[in-house]
């Protein structure tokens, strides 16, 4: 499903992406940051897990934002930039 079919505006996908993507990375072991943070540094990622407040934090504040539609922007169609310079 298309996010636009869902009436979302674009920008929440890159925020959503964001979040779990890049935030979360470290805390995956077979990713490219955990395996580089294993074999540099010797240090397991779930030896860190604990201590990654904000990679934790992160995810759930965008599972809940999602869930109940707080800074969640609805798209109208058009586009915004020229909507806003003719105004």
């Amino acid at each position: 499903m298309l996010i636009k079919e869902m009436n979302s505006h674009p920008k929440n996908l890159s925020r959503i992406v964001e979040t779990s993507g890049t935030i979360t990375s470290p805390l995956v072991p077979w990713n490219t940051c955990g395996a580089y943070m294993y074999g540099a540094l010797g240090v397991n990622p779930f030896a860190y897990l604990p201590y990654a407040f904000f990679n934790l934090i992160a995810l759930l504040l965008s599972v809940i934002y999602g869930l109940t539609g707080i800074t969640m922007s609805e798209w109208n169609g058009g586009n915004e930039e020229s909507e806003e310079a003719v105004n």
